[in-house]
């Protein structure tokens, strides 16, 4: 028989290799406006307060922002009240680690 030896896939933490380069994020690709339902979960600070300013954007009117680890993570959780402080937004308990934002 014959075979073949494949190489070690790449390390856990590598970035993405793309062709000539290119690589368009998540956010790039949705449209403002279009979703009914982002679910984010993030541990740091940084992290999650990136993620509320880059994903709330993509909610239609009346969408759903689903924030997970908000009341396990303190980090999570200062993110997620800091930002809907500053934003007027209404958070609202949703489930064992989760608030939700209505759009």
């Amino acid at each position: 028989g014959s075979s073949a030896v494949l190489p070690p896939p790449p390390a856990v933490d590598a970035e993405p290799q793309f062709p000539n380069g290119w690589h368009r994020g998540p956010t790039e690709v949705v449209a403002d406006g279009s979703l009914d339902v982002a679910f984010l979960a993030f541990e740091s600070f940084s992290a999650y307060f990136a993620a509320l300013d880059a994903w709330r954007p993509k909610l239609r009117p009346g969408g759903i922002l689903i924030a997970f680890w908000v009341l396990t993570t303190t980090d999570a959780a200062a993110a997620v009240y800091i930002y809907a402080a500053q934003h007027g937004l209404e958070l609202n308990l949703a489930a064992h680690r989760c608030v939700f934002i209505v759009n």
